[in-house]
């Protein structure tokens, strides 16, 4: 049997990627094993590595206070961190994790006064 194109999953990381900002990705197993990713060429092996670790820690204890604490009964679908730099978006499924990364856009400086004289 030949392959007729691009799988599900490639597709929808070109769809996440197309958007306006968006920097990078990784997709972690259940043990924080880095699957794929995509990135600039500072973003090595040994980044995703340490990358992976945090976000599986973070998104394992975030899951398990949402899902006993504050909503019984209800499994978390997606976490939305916003840094200077960043939005970092955290979609913990069954068996992987995706997560993204996508730029802030920077207000400008004229927008910013125009606010402040009002």
């Amino acid at each position: 049997m030949s392959n007729k194109g691009p799988s599900e999953v490639q597709l929808a990381l070109n769809d996440v990627m197309s958007l306006n900002g968006m920097k990078r990705y990784l997709i972690i197993n259940e043990d924080g094993v880095p699957l794929k990713w995509y990135g600039p060429p500072s973003f090595t092996y040994t980044e995703v590595v340490r990358c992976a670790a945090h976000f599986l820690h973070f998104a394992r204890k975030a899951q398990q206070y949402y899902e006993e604490s504050l909503v019984p009964g209800q499994s978390l679908t997606t976490i939305r961190l916003r840094t200077k730099d960043n939005d970092i978006m955290i979609a913990p499924g069954e068996h992987v994790i995706f997560i993204a990364f996508q730029e802030v856009s920077q207000p400008d400086a004229k927008e910013d006064e125009a606010k402040k004289e009002e």
